[in-house]
């Protein structure tokens, strides 16, 4: 059972202090009105860009004739403006670096990789030293397979800091003739860390410890740092930074830079060259000469040079929003708006305590938030039970989408400083890997050991709004009895209107306070509430029920023919398809550009409700309000020929062919969701979607043919939910619950969970293999009856099942012999474990 806050005053030290005037505040709130029912919080991920920059861009290019650079010298020396204006913005000039365009400040570190000349001019061979700090992004341990070195060495924090203190006077300058390189980032996209920019110059100095003398060149990773603060390459002089420009602006993406001084020039030996970087080749031989430029032999071919162009107006977005004040420049402002945000949630998280003692959220920093230059604008967490055992990532980041929070989960592309914060060691995430876990996926406990963390990183156009929004979150998550907190609640916890505005917070975009007046904690026919609890523990330590495992009864088949809509429910019996249930997931909504429509972000998909009239040839379409539409449920192959190549989709990483239902549902889904351009297309009997085993075929299902839920197991879980155990129609609950997990086979099982036990079913002449647990997203928090959001089940399913996120059993067809077969409610389902 969670605990309630511990009743304590919010740390008079903790206000929030505000960069920005009320009149700056409100321009760049008007600049940002397609954020305004969310809160994002992921400007590490990519910074968002202001409506106006686009509406100025979308002006610029549809008024003025660009042509290529290489054909056009006005269109040329404009990109040099753009260097220029980039040079500027970094508090240098021409004569002292260069500007190479990439596309991102990974194609810049593999740049300074497959360039950087190590040998030098030593006469022996002997090469320079690849030097890297621990916590680099992935991108810089990648150029150790790139560089043409074999002396690579990785550095520590504690070593790192260790050298930033030593005296350079004191150090003994020898004869060198080779070269080599560090990389360090500016900013640790993971901690927010700043290290420190001396670093520069003393490497360059001394080098690394324990390193034969070499020439040094510091490489500087900055994409992290220069979205949100100010990068003075005057004073701290590196050889090279790499940087992505979506980072500060939002937009354009796909286009980054690598600044190199004059000093770092002459150390990158650049073998390939393509149009544009020479000023004369021949075919017949093997002879040309490289243009004199510098940066003109680095960018091979067209550069994007619209995408540049639509970097001014980034700049000048910047400089319009945040304007410099009292001498001091946007970027200096923008470093202590991000900086006072990210204090300001901090401290809070720090405080927020159970009426045990214990804390709530596990920090992951190397600062105490005390000085700017120390901490830019991010805070890394994970959150805990009242127990101190963690609550994974993913069931954090589930729940922040139902809060209509962006946030980043996992470890960020930044493995080292992960594993140095989460204090795992290589034995630990070798295990982590065996047990299936890799970067990117919800696997985020392993025997209750964090797999990554949870980050908030804010941006320029980042409110006091948005970070209440988090804390609120938590605290309405974790920290109440029934599992939400009313407003007379949070008072009595002493948040002050001063330290929390969630009064505005819930009037203005959350609606996960709506009463749970549907909810009922219904029982299943012959099993008692006293004997479901007799059989279970909290911690789910089941015992041996008495009732033969052998035969199930299956209730009821649900058919969703259009993905994340509504079911068409069967108690009789339906056929099957080579791809599981006729009619199962056969049509899906796509928006414009192709993209498929769910309920992760529109839940008002649940009340489109389907039926089926095989008799007539129809799938009729409801909404509340509206007039039904009709779909006809067979269409000619030649149709599927013609149409295919023109409609196709992704579902889960797969493209998939389909056929364009028409103008008239169209437009019928259009008016329903209040959505332009939406389409219903069907998959094509010609599409070869398969699952993961490359042996079946499946329809637009998200992993298998079937799914399987118990009501048994359902019923379990809604006693376990404070919030839902008084209701007046117990099995209308049930049923309501159930539909919440969008089976397709529902079932009454004797034990709890023991469906996770099954190998196989027979369903008559039917039989089922089963596949793996169901893993579960936020969409099991919409009610399918309303499409409310609410914060359960997940956050019990989470809780119950020790921080595993599934629910619900994965099957498919053992016997693909053909299509004329049927799966009937009036069979027992007779169960193989």
């Amino acid at each position: 059972m969670l605990t309630a806050v511990k009743s304590t005053k919010m740390n008079q030290d903790n206000q929030f202090v505000k960069e920005y005037s009320d009149t700056e505040e409100n321009i760049i709130s008007d600049e940002f009105n397609r954020v305004k029912k969310n809160y994002y919080l992921d400007h590490a991920g990519t910074t968002l860009y202001s409506e106006k920059q686009i509406s100025a861009v979308f002006n610029n290019l549809s008024s003025n004739l660009y042509c290529n650079p290489h054909t056009s010298k006005s269109t040329e020396d404009l990109i040099d403006q753009v260097r220029f204006r980039i040079l500027n913005f970094f508090n240098t000039t021409s004569d002292e670096y260069s500007v190479i365009f990439t596309s991102g400040a990974t194609q810049s570190l593999r740049t300074v990789a497959e360039t950087f000349d190590f040998h030098g001019d030593n006469i022996d061979e002997e090469h320079g030293v690849f030097s890297y700090l621990q916590d680099n992004h992935t991108s810089v341990l990648g150029m150790r397979e790139l560089v043409k070195t074999s002396k690579i060495k990785v550095i520590a924090k504690p070593a790192l800091m260790e050298l930033s203190t030593r005296d350079c006077l004191n150090e003994v300058v020898t004869t060198r003739h080779t070269n080599s390189l560090f990389v360090y980032p500016a900013q640790c996209n993971f901690s927010g860390f700043k290290y420190p920019l001396e670093l520069i110059h003393r490497i360059q100095q001394n080098g690394i410890q324990n390193t034969n003398p070499s020439n040094w060149y510091v490489c500087l990773d900055a994409a992290s740092f220069v979205a949100t603060n100010f990068l003075d390459l005057k004073q701290y002089n590196a050889d090279f930074v790499c940087l992505s420009f979506y980072k500060i602006f939002g937009y354009p993406t796909g286009l980054g830079a690598l600044i190199v001084s004059k000093r770092g020039e002459k150390v990158l030996r650049k073998k390939y060259y393509g149009g544009g970087t020479v000023k004369i080749a021949m075919s017949e031989i093997n002879w040309h000469k490289k243009r004199d430029t510098f940066h003109e032999r680095f960018e091979d071919g067209t550069l994007p040079f619209l995408s540049i162009i639509s970097l001014l107006h980034g700049f000048s977005t910047l400089d319009r929003l945040v304007p410099p004040r009292d001498n001091i420049k946007s970027m200096i402002r923008i470093s202590r708006h991000c900086f006072n945000l990210a204090k300001y949630l901090f401290k809070s998280l720090k405080e927020l305590k159970y009426v045990n003692g214990q804390r709530v959220v596990k920090l992951y920093h190397d600062t105490d938030f005390q000085s700017i230059d120390e901490q830019g604008g991010i805070v890394n967490f994970n959150l805990l039970h009242d127990d101190g055992s963690f609550i994974g990532f993913a069931e954090t980041s589930a729940i922040a989408t139902i809060y209509n929070i962006y946030l980043r989960t996992g470890c960020f592309c930044n493995p080292g400083a992960c594993q140095r914060h989460l204090n795992l060691s290589n034995e630990e995430l070798r295990k982590h890997y065996k047990a299936g876990h890799v970067c990117g996926d919800a696997n985020h406990l392993i025997d209750g050991v964090p797999t990554g963390s949870v980050r908030i990183s804010v941006g320029y156009m980042t409110t006091r709004e948005d970070v209440d929004a988090v804390i609120f979150m938590i605290t309405d998550y974790l920290l109440s009895v029934t599992g939400k907190m009313s407003k007379h609640n949070i008072n009595g916890n002493g948040y002050t209107n001063e330290s929390m505005e969630f009064d505005k917070i819930r009037e203005a975009k959350l609606s996960v306070e709506k009463p749970y007046n549907e909810c009922a904690n219904g029982l299943l026919n012959g099993i008692s509430a006293i004997d479901l609890k007799a059989n279970l523990s909290n911690d789910i330590q089941l015992t041996k029920s008495s009732y033969p495992v052998t035969k199930v009864k299956l209730r009821q088949l649900c058919v969703f023919p259009i993905k994340s809509c509504g079911a068409f429910k069967v108690s009789t019996k339906w056929q099957l398809t080579t791809r599981g249930l006729k009619f199962d997931r056969e049509w899906m909504i796509v928006r414009h550009n192709g993209v498929a429509l769910t309920q992760k972000t529109e839940t008002k998909l649940c009340l489109i409700t389907p039926n089926i009239n095989i008799a007539e040839g129809w799938l009729e379409l409801s909404f509340p309000y509206m007039q039904s539409v009709k779909v006809p449920l067979i269409c000619a192959e030649e149709n599927a020929h013609i149409l295919s190549t023109l409609c196709q989709s992704k579902v889960c990483g797969d493209r998939v062919e389909g056929i364009d239902c028409g103008d008239e549902v169209a437009s019928w889904l259009s008016d329903a969701l209040s959505t332009d351009g939406l389409r219903l297309i069907r998959q094509s009997q010609l599409d070869k979607r398969k699952f993961k085993n490359n042996l079946q075929s499946i329809s637009l299902s998200n992993q298998d043919q079937f799914l399987l839920i118990s009501r048994t197991t359902v019923n379990w879980l809604i006693s376990k939910v404070d919030d839902w155990s008084e209701q007046s129609d117990q099995e209308d609950h049930l049923e309501n619950v159930t539909d919440r997990f969008r089976g397709n086979l529902i079932v009454d099982a004797p034990e709890v969970l023991e469906e996770l036990k099954w190998k196989s079913l027979r369903i008559g002449n039917v039989v089922l293999r089963a596949g793996v647990a169901c893993t579960r997203c936020q969409m099991i928090c919409i009610d399918q009856k309303t499409g409310d959001k609410t914060t359960e089940p997940l956050r019990t399913i989470a809780r119950e099942l020790q921080g595993k996120l599934t629910f619900g059993l994965y099957l498919s067809q053992a016997d693909m012999s053909g299509d004329n077969r049927y799966i009937d409610c009036d069979n027992d389902v007779i169960v193989e474990k």
